[in-house]
């Protein structure tokens, strides 16, 4: 099966019985249907093809880990840090009420 230069196929023009142009000829337009079914069909089974493959060999969802370094989610700094603030806070609660200095303000 030959396939036809689709410039020739889309350039030829015949007359009707009115004298008008006509691009298009009905007779023909189906060949040229089948053709790009049969175009895109290629290209869709020889992508499959290669998704395949990469699938049964293990390669398309194959991740490569690049550093081996122990990662970790919390900050330590900042968490001791955070943790002495806390204490210091703690033992400023328990000697506030002790403290001589401390006045009860109604209006607070």
């Amino acid at each position: 099966m030959k396939i036809p230069d689709l410039k020739k196929i889309f350039s030829h023009k015949t007359k009707n019985s009115n004298h008008s142009f006509v691009i298009m000829r009905p007779n023909h337009d189906w060949k040229i249907v089948v053709y790009i079914f049969i175009f895109l069909s290629i290209i869709f089974i020889a992508f499959s093809f290669y998704f395949l493959t990469r699938v049964r060999n293990d390669t398309l969802f194959k991740v490569e880990r690049t550093s081996n370094k122990n990662t970790s989610l919390l900050n330590q700094e900042l968490l001791d840090k955070t943790l002495s603030e806390f204490a210091t806070k703690a033992d400023k609660i328990k000697n506030f009420p002790t403290d001589p200095k401390f006045i009860n303000d109604p209006s607070r």
